[in-house]
């Protein structure tokens, strides 16, 4: 019964630690890299929205997104977030950004190439 409640535990630090990495990860993407991008080039970030456990927002990458090993010893997490963005009060659009980290510390951020009407 020990064992159980010490697993348990263990399960809840973890996942709870991950919700804290993802957020923490997105807040200095934010702010360091997405925010003065989009803001150079005019348009406004309304919202962002975590795009899901094993999806890769509008990125198409084959495969399964977790793996148990550094495919290629790359130790590199991708971390994806959908943005809606509009231009002034124009239409709302929605694009993905790809955050590669390194030990989280963000080594790169790309954006897909066309951006989506939400639906």
């Amino acid at each position: 019964m020990e064992a159980i409640t010490i697993i348990l535990g263990l399960a809840v630090v973890l996942v709870i630690g991950n919700m804290l990495i993802y957020r923490w990860v997105v807040s200095r993407a934010m702010k360091k890299f997405i925010r003065p991008y989009f803001t150079r080039i005019g348009y406004e970030i309304r919202q962002t929205k975590f795009v899901g456990l094993l999806k890769t927002g509008d990125f198409k990458v084959a495969g399964f997104p977790l793996r148990p090993f550094m495919p290629k010893g790359n130790p590199m997490q991708t971390t994806y977030v959908y943005l809606y963005l509009s231009k002034g009060s124009g239409p709302q659009v929605r694009i993905t950004a790809r955050i590669d980290t390194l030990f989280l510390f963000i080594r790169k951020v790309e954006y897909s190439s066309l951006p989506v009407k939400p639906s």
